[in-house]
């Protein structure tokens, strides 16, 4: 009984290989379902398992192995990494911090062994430039020194 239902096993195993290797063969071996074999056959196959790999490696990536560590607000947990609590007090001392000009526009302190700093946008020099993205006007603020993003970088941003 045994070695009957093991005969079946493989021919079942069998017949659902020979079905895949037709299928396959049937639309990437041949081109169009007709004698001519497709040149590229073997470099599409090898593009189609690396894109599977790929697809594969990029899903257990975005698995999370480690939900504790991870800050989604959950106020239950007081363990989350990046959680700091401050009494209305030590945040008024901080904010009182004496400030450095680092750069322009750009200032940095430090109190407490807590490190301060403030963008102070109204400072920066910018250039303005208009960008025409299906019929709408986008204008975009660089500072001055950089060079502006091209027109295909703002068309993939604001599509």
């Amino acid at each position: 009984m045994n070695t009957f239902l093991d005969k079946k096993i493989k021919i079942l195993i069998v017949l659902l290989a020979a079905f895949l290797i037709s299928k396959i063969s049937l639309d990437n071996l041949f081109i169009a379902r007709s004698p001519k074999v497709n040149p590229l056959f073997v470099s599409n196959t090898i593009a189609k398992i690396n894109s599977l790999w790929s697809k594969t490696g990029d899903f257990i990536a975005s698995l999370n192995f480690f939900p504790r560590l991870t800050n989604f607000g959950d106020s239950q947990n007081n363990e989350q990494p990046g959680k700091v609590t401050l009494s209305r007090d030590q945040i008024d001392r901080i904010l009182k911090t004496p400030l450095k000009q680092v750069s322009k526009g750009v200032y940095a302190g430090e109190t407490e062994g807590i490190q301060v700093y403030e963008v102070r946008i109204n400072e920066f020099d910018y250039l303005e430039y208009i960008f025409n993205v299906d019929g709408k006007e986008i204008k975009i603020r660089v500072p001055e020194g950089q060079a502006p993003p091209t027109q295909k970088v703002i068309e993939q941003l604001y599509q």
